[in-house]
């Protein structure tokens, strides 16, 4: 057994100490206690098929971190450099990045090296959009493209970018559109669910005939809407 000591990737104060096998082992353990992991410093740890759901790991360091099947389920990443980390065939579903949740199977795509840094450019898919990580910038992908064009223009690196962002846009377009879909599948259902009981209630007292009209006519645009939007998306899912 060793003794391995979490710490805090700035100040180098300890987040948690504890003995096992390996690191993954004493990660392990401490989120299963519950420990505080944000800031933690582990760059290029082995956390290989590790269960860290729920964890906290805002603004940790995991860079070259190996993440390959590790279970980080509701994990908060808000932060957190995961440049050059393997996370293939890591769960990442509900995973939080600073509010926001990450979505479809295939929700971090890594591009690198890339740009003046020479550095990993990350891009997430979350159910608040494109996330995008690039050094000390985090942010929309929206704001990405601003910052590139207001720092690089149309130079080596400018461009380099703008062909990184087409390819994050596409792989967006391939994989959020299903998760997508998945979601107005269930709010279509939920809306057929809801216009049948609103039908109950209000058919028994006539009176309410000229209310009950209005609310299944908006209830019919409601899920008009909802049909619409979900065609549009098989459709390019499809494509």
């Amino acid at each position: 057994m060793n003794t391995f000591e979490i710490k805090n990737r700035f100040t180098g104060t300890v987040l948690y100490s504890g003995d096992g096998e390996t690191l993954r082992d004493v990660v392990v353990a401490a989120v299963n206690s519950g420990a505080n992991l944000s800031r933690a410093s582990l760059s290029g740890a082995d956390l290989t098929d590790a269960s860290l759901s729920g964890a906290n790991l805002s603004g940790a360091n995991l860079f070259a971190a190996n993440l390959d099947a590790a279970y980080l389920r509701g994990a908060d990443l808000g932060g957190a450099d995961l440049g050059v980390a393997d996370l293939r065939g890591a769960n990442l579903r509900a995973a939080d990045l600073d509010g926001a949740e990450l979505v479809g199977n295939r929700p971090v795509l890594q591009i690198g090296p890339i740009g003046s840094r020479a550095d990993y450019l990350v891009a997430y898919l979350t159910d608040a959009g494109v996330r995008v990580q690039a050094g000390c910038f985090f942010g929309s992908l929206e704001e990405f493209r601003a910052a590139v064009t207001k720092t690089h223009e149309d130079g080596l690196h400018g461009r380099e970018y703008a062909a990184a962002i087409q390819m994050i846009e596409v792989h967006a377009e391939l994989w959020a559109a299903k998760e997508t879909l998945d979601r107005l599948k269930a709010a279509e259902a939920e809306t057929q669910r809801l216009r049948e009981s609103l039908r109950g209630l209000l058919a028994v007292t006539s009176s309410k005939a000229t209310g009950t009209g209005l609310i299944v006519g908006a209830e019919d645009r409601h899920a008009a809407a909802i049909k619409q939007a979900r065609a549009a998306l098989e459709n390019k899912h499809d494509r």
